[in-house]
């Protein structure tokens, strides 16, 4: 029950900016969509490059952000092909959705509450292989349900996030600092990052009002993501430990708390931005972090990695 209430602590605040952002809709407008572009072509690619200049690597804890971005390129691929398949009309957010997680702006607090804090930096080195699949292919799935395949890669390559990685991998090769004249700056954004990303849920949210319950769309993305995630990586860390490309054990936990977490915030912001089921994925966006104040700690306690 102390985990319980200690995530419950962190979680509050971040449904109460949730709650302020339908707020301002309702009095305002749609604000998601300039939120969004804020958010997409400012924020995120910032807070990405100045991370990975502070990173230290290492061969081993590479294989951390590589797996969990073969988890989620593997799952998301599977359910675009099923959906196609099965000629369901939500196939672009279902792919995008599925593979995705809110590895930032929710993972990171409970990460600071169930990791000890050494594990921390790892935490954000393994977040970059989530971060290339959302802004690759997730991106690409979702644009597919406006454009051209054609469009949808030029569409992609125009997203600002694909250079802030090149870039931030460049200067941490090369040395480089991040100036301490900036380091108040760099945290500025980093809060930014995560208060921008749940005012823009509930913006979404409160775009036409509270969508209406989709039982079958959102069951199906829930099921995907609280479900066959932590099945797959349980199955995944299991055979990675009979050959040479095991993460390291120590840091096992991380991939298995990233498994549990709820669906992207960033679904919600795509959506917006590429007006694709907006109100959906703000919709299913918002239950799985509601979901999420249950189903992470049971999980924490089913693997039993959590910290204190």
């Amino acid at each position: 029950m102390t985990l319980f209430f200690a995530m419950l602590s962190k979680l509050l605040p971040l449904y109460a900016t949730m709650g302020a952002g339908a707020a301002l809709s309702r009095a305002f407008g749609n604000l998601s969509g300039s939120l969004a572009v804020i958010q997409l072509y400012l924020i995120v690619p910032v807070v990405v490059l100045t991370n990975l200049m502070k990173l230290t690597f290492s061969a081993d804890l590479l294989l951390l952000p590589f797996w969990l971005g073969i988890l989620c390129l593997g799952i998301s691929a599977g359910t675009n092909f099923i959906a196609r398949k099965v000629g369901s009309s939500y196939a672009p957010l279902l792919a995008q959705a599925s593979g995705a997680a809110n590895l930032g702006y929710l993972g990171l607090p409970v990460a600071m509450i169930v990791l000890p804090t050494a594990f921390l930096p790892v935490y954000v080195l393994t977040m970059v292989g989530g971060i290339l699949y959302e802004n690759t292919f997730g991106y690409y799935w979702l644009a597919r349900g406006r454009f051209s395949p054609r469009d949808a890669i030029r569409s992609l390559l125009r997203m600002p996030f694909l250079y802030a990685v090149i870039v931030g991998l460049a200067f941490n090769l090369m040395g480089l600092k991040i100036p301490a004249l900036w380091d108040g700056v760099v945290r500025d954004f980093l809060g930014a990052y995560v208060v921008l990303g749940v005012l823009i849920i509930g913006l979404g949210l409160a775009q036409k009002g509270w969508p209406r319950f989709h039982a079958k769309l959102f069951g199906t993305i829930l099921g995907i993501k609280f479900i066959l995630w932590p099945i797959l990586t349980v199955a995944l860390i299991a055979v990675l430990r009979m050959t040479p490309l095991a993460v390291p054990a120590l840091y096992e936990p991380i991939l298995l708390l990233m498994s549990v977490l709820p669906l992207a915030a960033n679904t919600a912001a795509l959506a917006a931005l590429l007006d694709v089921y907006p109100e959906e994925a703000a919709g299913a966006v918002a239950l799985s972090t509601l979901l999420s104040m249950a189903i992470v700690p049971a999980y924490v306690l089913l693997f039993g990695f959590a910290h204190g």
